[in-house]
This record gives C-alpha cells, structure tokens and sequence, in this order.
C-alpha cells in the first residue's frame, strides 16, 4: 500500500537524466514485507543545504535514536551536536559492515526502541487495509520529518485481490530527503531504509 518515493524533486537540483554517470533516481518501498530499491546519485545533489529548524519534539527523536544508534555500536561518542551527531553515528554503523549487516544494526536499533511485543500487535491491529495504510502515510508526515525532511501525501491506485481498483491517499513523497543530502552517501541511506 505505501510507497515512500523519492524522486529528481527529491533533491537540490533537477537536472536529472537517465543512464548519465552520477545522475539518479531513487524509489523506496516502505510496505513492511516488500522492499525494492533502484540508486545511482549524482554529483551535485548537496550543493544547496537546507537549513531545518527542529522543534523540541524533532530534536528530542534525533537525540533518542542518536542514543539507540550509538548503543549498538558499541557506545560510539559523537563530537557533533543533533541531527550532525546521528549522521554520524550512522556512519559508524557503516564502517565496516556489509549492506547485510548494517540492516541487523538497523534492526537491532528499531526494535530497542518499541516493547517486543509492539510490531505484532501493530500488524494485528493494523492490516494492510486502505484505512491503514492511508493512516500510516498519514503519521509518517509528521513523525518523521525530523529524519528524511517534507513530505507529502500522493494518491496511488491499488488493486485489491478481487481484481478492482481503488484510490488510495497513502503514498509518501519525500520532496528532499534530510538523511541523504546530510549523509551524503546513498548506500548509507539506502541500506537504513531497506528496513
């Protein structure tokens, strides 16, 4: 149902085309059993920095999964300060770990941050219906603009397994993401998102 999409407005500069060397397109898919992903990035995607003004609530999710991040690595001490600190303790988590790896860490870090039992009861409370999916696209606008920055919501046709089509207001479009133009690194980003 959910399609996390991010595309040539999802980043500084529009100058996109297909097949050049450093230029991209990069699509997500953020349903929990299915992923796919297609990345190549270009050159000059960071020459414009946005500046984000976090609330108390950002800044307090950015410190906690700072804090989770660096307990899986072995208690990793940033000398950066917030959303900077995060980045790079994502990149500890890269170091030296292959794709495969980096999403056990990932794992790791997301199921730390609920009770155990959280992820069962969400996929028994909430099955992939269009109230659902439109309700999780719905939160993830605003809970988690603090890691990948705006975002909006798109409608998508979905067909249901009766073979009819509906429209369904449950896409997420990322109209620049925060965690790759300040990680700079699209298998960083790519690898923390497969999750």
């Amino acid at each position: 149902g959910n399609i996390l999409r991010l595309d040539k407005s999802s980043f500084p500069r529009s100058n996109f085309t297909k097949n050049k060397p450093g230029k991209a397109t990069v699509f997500c898919r953020s349903s929990v059993s299915h992923k796919s992903v297609e990345t190549v990035v270009a050159a000059d995607l960071f020459a414009d920095k946005t500046i984000y003004k976090d609330s108390w609530l950002d800044k307090f999710f950015i410190n906690y999964f700072y804090r989770k991040q660096s307990e899986q690595v072995g208690g990793f001490k940033s000398n950066k300060i917030g959303y900077d600190a995060f980045v790079d303790v994502s990149k500890e988590i890269v170091k030296g770990r292959s794709a495969l790896q980096q999403q056990e860490v990932i794992d790791k870090v997301l199921h730390s941050l609920l009770p155990k039992q959280a992820p069962a009861n969400f996929r028994r409370f909430f099955p992939p219906t269009k109230w659902s999916c439109e309700l999780n696209a719905f939160i993830t606008t605003y809970f988690f603009k603090w890691l990948v920055g705006d975002m909006e919501l798109i409608e998508v046709e979905i067909e249901k397994e009766d073979g009819t089509k509906e429209m369904w207001n449950s896409q997420v479009h990322i109209k620049k993401c925060r965690y790759l133009e300040n990680s700079g690194c699209v298998g960083m980003c790519v690898n923390m998102c497969k999750l």
